[in-house]
C-alpha cells in the first residue's frame, strides 16, 4: 500500500454573520413586550449593566460609548443616520480598530477553531415568545372536578360524576356526542314547551345511562384481556371503537369499518415507502432491483395525490370507461391500474365528501351511486395481488410494502397504527367473533357483582353537578340553566319560575301584558321578573374560556401637533441602560491586586454589554424611521380614515428611508402603532391598490372592502345587492373592480352571497 505525503492549498471566501448583527436582527423583529423582558433578562446576567435612573446623566452615557468605541467594530445592517438624542455609533468608523482582548472562541462556538460563524442563522432560535409567560387558567371540568372531590360523595356516585362532568361543554352544558335517540330542536332556544323539555330530559338520561355502563364495562375488560399479537390489536381497537357493535353481534358491520382505508392511510403508506429494504421488497415481488425504487416513488406520489385526483375527477373515476379514463386522468396503464385499486379500498362516503368538495348534501345524494361503483371495482380487483403480469407490478409492489409496513406496529403503538395493521391483515369474521366472545364472558363477570347504572342513579349525581359554581352549570337545555339559577336565588315557586318555565318566549317579545294576564299579575311584577332574569347568565362556562390573553401595547403614538403629525416611540416600562462605572475603571486602572481573569471577564461582559446597548438603540431608530415614513404616506387615513388609506408595499417605504425590504417586513413584525383612528399592527398598512377609473390615485383594498360592506349593511334584505351591483355602483364612483374581485373580498369578510343572504333572511 502507497501513501503520499501532499499539501493542499486551498483558497475560500464566505460571508461571515457577525455576532452583534445576529443580536441587531433579533431585537429587530422582537414585540415590544419581548424586547422589555429580554432587556430585564439581560439586566440579571450581565452586571455590567445597569438602569439609567436620572437623564442629566447622558453625558455620562455617551462618554461610556466614546470612550471604548475603538475596542468596538461597527457592525450596522442599515445606513440610517443617527437621532440628536442618541450616541453616535459610528465614532468606530473615524478612528482604527485596536486588538482585541475578547476570546473569540467563546462568541464563535459553532466553530471553535475559525473567526467567522458558520452555522445557519435562524432569528427565531432561542427566542421565547411572550405568550409562554403565562400561566394556564384552570378550565371549568378542572374546576368541577375539583368540586367534586371535595364531596365526599361514595366512589360509585364519584365515578358516575366523573363521567357527566366529561360530557359537559365549555359553555356549561350537558350535551352527548351521539342525540340519533333525541328529538331534534336548538337546546338554547327559549320557544320550546317545557313538557318536550322534560321528554328530552328523560332521553338523555337513559341515554347516558347506556353510556357510563359500557364505559365501566370496558374499563374491567381492558384490565383482565390477555391476548396477544394481531388478537391484541384486534381487541384494543374494538374495545375502544366497536365495542357496543361487537357486544350486539354486529360483526359483519365491524368488518366492514375495519375493512376500509382513509386518505390519511395512504398519507402515512406514502411516507413509509421511502424506508422500505428494497433489496427484501425484490426477494418478495421478483421485481428487478432497477425498477422497485422509481416503483415506490410513483407509488408516494399517488398514494399523496389521490385526494386531489378525486376532487378534480371524482365522475370520471366512477361513471367512465377504462379508455376514457386513460385519456382524461393522463395516467399510465398502471397508474390507472393502481388508482382503482386504491379507490376500491376506500369507503363511499368518504369519496362522495371529497369527491363534491365537502358539500355534504351534494354528498349524501351521489352516495349509492359512487357506493355501486366502488363495489364494481373490488370485484374487479378482488384476486389482482396473485397476477404476475408486468401491468400490474405497481400493485404488487403496493400490496408487498403494506404488510412490510404493518410488520412495524405493535399492540402498544398507537391506536391509530393499530387499526391501520388491521386493515393490511384483512381481520376475518371468525376472528371478530372470537374476540366477541371473550368480551361477553368477562362482560358476565363483571355484572355479577356490579349492579347497572339506573336512571335514577345519573339524575340524582346531576343534580348535585348543578349545585356547583358557576352556577347553572350542568344544564340539559337553556331553560333548565336559567331554572338552575332561579334555584339558586331561591325564587322557585315565584312568578319568575313560571315564567321561564312557560313564557320565556313571550317575554323576549316584550309581551308584559300577556304575561301578566295568564299569570294573573300585574306588569310591574312581569318587568321586574325580567329585570332578574335579564341578569342571569345564558352561558354559565363562558368565565372559564381557554383562550389566552393577548396584550397589545403600541410601539409607537402618533399626535396631532398644529395640523402636523408627530410620532413619538413608546419607551414606558423600557428600561434606559448604561455601563456600571464600576467595572469600567477595572480596566482603564492599573491596580495590580486585579487578577488577569478577573479582565478578562469584565472586558467580555462590557464587550457584551456595549453590543447590547447599541442593538437596542439601534431598533428605536429603525422602528421610529418607519413610523414616519409610514404617516408621510398615510396622512389621508390619520385624517380621515379607512376610506382614505393610500395601497403601499414594502418597497415604498424602503426607498422612502434608504434600507432594505427585509429590514421593514421585520420591523413591521409583531409591531403597533396607535394612531387618531386607533390601535393598528404596522402590517396593516402594507396591502394592494385597484385603479381608479376616473384617472385619479389607485384605491386601498382595505377601503374597497369597507365600501363593500357598508353597501351590504345598508341593502334590503328583501332585494340584496348582488356581486353585479356592487361593481355597478363600485364603477360609478371612479373603482375599477372586477366582479370575481368584489366576490374574494366578499369571502375574505366571512359575507354571504345575495342568494344566501336572502334565503337566510
Amino acid at each position: 500500500m502507497n501513501v503520499d505525503t501532499r499539501i493542499n492549498l486551498n483558497l475560500s471566501q464566505r460571508l461571515v454573520m457577525t455576532p452583534m448583527l445576529q443580536q441587531a436582527i433579533k431585537l429587530l423583529q422582537m414585540s415590544r413586550l419581548e424586547l422589555v423582558d429580554l432587556v430585564k433578562q439581560e439586566m440579571l446576567e450581565n452586571p455590567v449593566l445597569e438602569e439609567l435612573e436620572d437623564n442629566a446623566e447622558n453625558e455620562q452615557q455617551e462618554d461610556d460609548f466614546s470612550s471604548y468605541d475603538a475596542h468596538m467594530p461597527d457592525e450596522r445592517y442599515d445606513d440610517a443616520p443617527p437621532l440628536s438624542d442618541q450616541p453616535d455609533i459610528e465614532g468606530a468608523e473615524r478612528q482604527p480598530q485596536q486588538e482585541s482582548s475578547v476570546n473569540w472562541e467563546e462568541y464563535f462556538n459553532d466553530n471553535p477553531g475559525g473567526l467567522g460563524y458558520t452555522g445557519e442563522f435562524e432569528p427565531d432560535d432561542n427566542n421565547q415568545s411572550f405568550d409562554n409567560l403565562f400561566s394556564r387558567p384552570q378550565s371549568l371540568s378542572e374546576h368541577l372536578a375539583w368540586q367534586l372531590q371535595m364531596s365526599q360523595l361514595p366512589e360509585r356516585a364519584m365515578k358516575i360524576g366523573q363521567f357527566l362532568i366529561g360530557q359537559i361543554g365549555d359553555d356549561g352544558y350537558l350535551f352527548l356526542e351521539d342525540q340519533s335517540d333525541a328529538p331534534t330542536f336548538n337546546i338554547y332556544s327559549s320557544n320550546i314547551p317545557f313538557k318536550q323539555l322534560e321528554e328530552y330530559h328523560a332521553t338523555v338520561n337513559s341515554a347516558l345511562c347506556q353510556k357510563i355502563n359500557s364505559e365501566f364495562e370496558r374499563d374491567y375488560l381492558a384490565a383482565r384481556l390477555d391476548f396477544s399479537g394481531s388478537q391484541a390489536m384486534l381487541a384494543n381497537v374494538a374495545l375502544q371503537e366497536y365495542y357496543n357493535d361487537l357486544i350486539e353481534g354486529h360483526y359483519r358491520e365491524t368488518i366492514e369499518k375495519l375493512r376500509h382505508f382513509t386518505l390519511e392511510d395512504y398519507e402515512l403508506i406514502a411516507k413509509s415507502f421511502s424506508e422500505l429494504s428494497l433489496h427484501q421488497v425484490e426477494s418478495l415481488t421478483g421485481i428487478p432491483m432497477k425498477e422497485i425504487e422509481p416503483g415506490l416513488k410513483r407509488l408516494a406520489h399517488i398514494c399523496r395525490t389521490l385526494p386531489q385526483l378525486i376532487e378534480r375527477h371524482c365522475s370520471v373515476l366512477v361513471k367512465d370507461t377504462y379508455l376514457t379514463k386513460l385519456e382524461k386522468l393522463e395516467l399510465s396503464q398502471e397508474e390507472l391500474y393502481l388508482v382503482e385499486y386504491l379507490l376500491s379500498n376506500l369507503s363511499a362516503a368518504e369519496v362522495a365528501y371529497i369527491g363534491y368538495k365537502e358539500q355534504t348534501d351534494k354528498a349524501t345524494k351521489h352516495e349509492a351511486e359512487i357506493h355501486e361503483a366502488l363495489e364494481k371495482l373490488r370485484q374487479s380487483y378482488a384476486h389482482i395481488e396473485q397476477l404476475t403480469s408486468h401491468k400490474y407490478y405497481l400493485i404488487q409492489l403496493y400490496t408487498i410494502g403494506l404488510s412490510l409496513i404493518g410488520e412495524r406496529f405493535t399492540p402498544t403503538s398507537p391506536i391509530r397504527f393499530q387499526k391501520f395493521f388491521l386493515k393490511v391483515m384483512n381481520i376475518t369474521e371468525d376472528e371478530i367473533a372470537g374476540v366477541a366472545n371473550v368480551f361477553r364472558q368477562i362482560r358476565s363477570e363483571f355484572y355479577a357483582h356490579e349492579e347497572p347504572i339506573v336512571e335514577s342513579e345519573v339524575e340524582a349525581v346531576l343534580k348535585h353537578i348543578q349545585t356547583f359554581m358557576p352556577t347553572g352549570v350542568g344544564a340539559r337545555d337553556f331553560k333548565e340553566c336559567l331554572l338552575i339559577q332561579a334555584k339558586s336565588l331561591d325564587l322557585l315557586g315565584t312568578e319568575v319560575e313560571q315564567i321561564i318555565a312557560h313564557y320565556l318566549h313571550e317575554l323576549e317579545r316584550h309581551r308584559y301584558e300577556f304575561i301578566a294576564h295568564h299569570l294573573n299579575i300585574s306588569k310591574e311584577e312581569v318587568e321586574s321578573a325580567q329585570q332578574i332574569i335579564a341578569n342571569m347568565s345564558p352561558r354559565p362556562g363562558g368565565d372559564f374560556v381557554a383562550e389566552r390573553p393577548e396584550y397589545i401595547v403600541p410601539d409607537i403614538y402618533v399626535y396631532k401637533v398644529d395640523g402636523d403629525y408627530e410620532v413619538v416611540l413608546n419607551e414606558d416600562d423600557l428600561p434606559n441602560l448604561r455601563i456600571n462605572p464600576t467595572y469600567k475603571k477595572i480596566l482603564t486602572s492599573n491596580e495590580r491586586d486585579v487578577s488577569g481573569s478577573t479582565r478578562q471577564y469584565v472586558d467580555q461582559k462590557l464587550r457584551s454589554a456595549m453590543w447590547f446597548i447599541r442593538s437596542v438603540e439601534q431598533r428605536k431608530r429603525t422602528v421610529y424611521k418607519v413610523g414616519k415614513s409610514i404617516v408621510k404616506f398615510q396622512k389621508n387615513f390619520l385624517e380621515y380614515g379607512v376610506s382614505h388609506l393610500k395601497p403601499l408595499v414594502l418597497r415604498d417605504v424602503a426607498d422612502d428611508i434608504s434600507m432594505h425590504e427585509s429590514t421593514i417586513s421585520r420591523v413591521t413584525t409583531n409591531k403597533y402603532i396607535h394612531t387618531p383612528q386607533g390601535v393598528f399592527e404596522l402590517k396593516y398598512f402594507f396591502h394592494s391598490g385597484l385603479e381608479s377609473s376616473s384617472g385619479g390615485d389607485d384605491v386601498s383594498s382595505r377601503a374597497v372592502k369597507k365600501k363593500i360592506k357598508q353597501m351590504i349593511d345598508e341593502e334590503n334584505p328583501e332585494h340584496p345587492l348582488s356581486d353585479k351591483d356592487i361593481e355597478k355602483r363600485l364603477t360609478e364612483e371612479g373603482v375599477a373592480i372586477a366582479r370575481r374581485t368584489i366576490a374574494k373580498y366578499r369571502e375574505d369578510m366571512n359575507i354571504l352571497s345575495s342568494i344566501d343572504r336572502k334565503r337566510k333572511k
